[in-house]
């Protein structure tokens, strides 16, 4: 899932919407009855007659977006025409505030970033929270929180992460690591060992260099422990099988 960036607003086009419009037909709705800018990075909801279709329109920095939505049962609840718009940001807000505070609940989150095109010069930075201790016998729910933030600057994470306590999983991005130096923040770092892979592996597809197969083999075979443990509670993953340490040390070796 990628939202818009900060500041984008969802609007709901009240009432019904004769949906069989394309790009053009739909942009220039946006114009007349709504009266809204179709290329402001706002996002657009509309719905048709019956009521089990959801078209949605977005400028993403690049050109146009059209999702679309239908249900195979029952309708969309929707405002009533003489309605107008709505304006759904501020209303989603708290819901937002509740999902981070949920999501960094958790001892072991996951973080990781990704670029994403916006209409201002430059790139921005769509940082992603996963709460997700399946692996580890955790009954909890999933989840994911994202924060937009217009670039890569280690200031971000240091913010989002400002009141967590715990292990956070994460890439060697430098700026993680002012989380980490400081102990009075109380953050652990446990390194993702997807990324170490995908160092090595790329090494070894470039250059067929035997020392990356080699760190490929001994990873893989830190993987194969991990499935064989995998959804077990912490005590059992740490009591069984025994290989996982002398794995790591050879590797480490």
């Amino acid at each position: 899932m990628i939202g818009p960036p900060t500041g984008a607003h969802i609007w709901l086009a009240a009432g019904s919407t004769d949906l069989r419009r394309g790009f053009t037909g739909l942009s220039a709705l946006v114009q007349t009855a709504l009266e809204q800018d179709p290329f402001s990075g706002h996002v657009f909801v509309l719905r048709d007659r019956r009521g089990d279709l959801l078209k949605l329109l977005w400028w993403d920095g690049d050109g146009l977006c059209l999702f679309a939505k239908r249900l195979e049962r029952g309708r969309f609840i929707w405002p009533k025409a003489d309605g107008g718009t709505v304006a759904l940001s501020r209303v989603l807000a708290p819901l937002v505030e509740v999902l981070c505070h949920y999501v960094l609940a958790t001892p072991k989150p996951h973080a990781d970033d990704t670029p994403v095109p916006v209409l201002a010069p430059g790139t921005g930075r769509l940082w992603t929270y996963v709460r997700d201790n399946r692996a580890a016998g955790d009954e909890s729910a999933p989840a994911v929180w994202f924060a937009y933030s217009p670039n890569r600057k280690g200031e971000h994470p240091q913010r989002h992460l400002k009141d967590f306590r715990g292990t956070l999983q994460a890439d060697a991005f430098a700026g993680f690591n002012t989380l980490y130096e400081d102990a009075a923040r109380g953050i652990v770092e446990a390194a993702c060992w997807a990324h170490v892979r995908r160092e090595f592996y790329d090494l070894q597809q470039a250059h067929a260099s035997p020392l990356a197969a080699e760190a490929l083999q001994r990873i893989g075979a830190l993987y194969a422990i991990e499935s064989e443990i995998r959804g077990r509670p912490p005590d059992e993953r740490r009591a069984s099988p025994p290989g996982a340490g002398p794995a790591t040390a050879r590797f480490a070796a």
